[in-house]
């Protein structure tokens, strides 16, 4: 009987490491450091494989001969040879690699992982928040959108628990930041450019079409998430993967194409205006637009914008007078 051999890149899903690590929780301390990388697993040379000839189970650090070695546990069609391999492998690394107790996972530190059903990404201080936006920023393209997504959203959360500025790419991999609808539509473009398949052309036309009778920022996380995974399957049929931070943005930097965090946005006469730019208007403009009387309540002394009470004051502008002030250009 021939048998399918599975390992850490082959398990697209990561099904058999969420059981693996459930069986085993005390391999988790060993796997922890290894990477998931597609495009760096191919660079390594075949003798960095405890199967050399199919280019299995990587052993070229500590962290991938664990987690390799991991995989192998009741795998049949596993070669002893190749279990050999990896083992000498730990024991060059000094690691010592427990597979024979089975023990039970404590269910209430689940919330520790940004990834709490696989338990991947265990987050608990402040250089872990670091260490775990460095983590998603290497290998986030060996991650689906939806994971990459949730992994990076609790991080967020746990960056404002812990104080810790996280990197403007992971704001937008969470889908914290708005979505400018020109710059959306202008990729999307490029990308039917880079097909000569008609359906896929057309499909990527008719999303920019769309994208350009949207207002022009939008904060929406759970539609833009769906427009994420629309661009995400386009891109999978065209094969245009290879060209992420080469030449085109992956389908979440596409969408959360900003800086610009929901907060920091304004509705203006029914459209998303960044704050700073409603906040850089002279005055003198919002005089004359609503009056002195109602522009007295959000200028200071100097006759500039005080940004706590705008923020108070702005959505009781009457709509007609919002429009106005989008008629000028804001």
């Amino acid at each position: 009987m021939e048998y399918i051999v599975t390992d850490q890149f082959s398990d697209s899903s990561f099904l058999q490491l969420n059981r693996l690590i459930h069986e085993y929780p005390q391999a988790v301390e060993h796997i922890k450091t290894a990477e998931m990388s597609p495009e760096e697993n191919e660079k390594r040379a075949d003798s960095q494989f405890a199967d050399s000839i199919n280019r299995k189970f990587p052993i070229d650090t500590p962290g991938h001969a664990a987690l390799s070695r991991l995989y192998m546990e009741k795998q049949a069609g596993v070669e002893q040879s190749v279990i050999a391999t990896c083992d000498k492998a730990l024991e060059l690394f000094g690691i010592s690699l427990d597979l024979s107790a089975v023990e039970k996972v404590a269910a209430d530190d689940s919330e520790d992982y940004l990834l709490p059903d696989i338990r991947r990404l265990r987050v608990k201080t402040a250089s872990d928040v670091t260490n775990a936006a460095e983590a998603i920023q290497r290998n986030y393209k060996s991650m689906d959108i939806d994971s990459r997504a949730k992994a990076s959203l609790n991080l967020v959360k746990k960056a404002v628990a812990h104080e810790v500025k996280l990197p403007t790419q992971i704001l937008k991999f969470a889908g914290t930041t708005m979505c400018d609808t020109r710059v959306l539509r202008d990729w999307v473009l490029a990308r039917s450019e880079r097909t000569t398949d008609p359906a896929l052309h057309y499909g990527y036309t008719k999303l920019a079409e769309e994208a350009h009778q949207l207002p022009r920022f939008i904060s929406d996380r759970s539609d833009l998430i769906k427009v994420a995974a629309a661009i995400h399957e386009l891109d999978e049929a065209a094969g245009l993967g290879k060209y992420y931070d080469r030449t085109l943005l992956d389908p979440l930097s596409t969408v959360f194409n900003t800086d610009k965090v929901a907060d920091e946005m304004m509705e203006v006469a029914g459209q998303q205006v960044p704050l700073d730019r409603l906040l850089a208007i002279d005055g003198d403009i919002y005089k004359d637009l609503v009056g002195d009387d109602l522009a007295a309540e959000f200028l200071d002394g100097n006759g500039e914008v005080d940004p706590e009470q705008f923020k108070v004051i702005w959505p009781t502008i009457p709509f007609d007078l919002q429009k106005a002030l989008l008629a000028q250009g804001v």
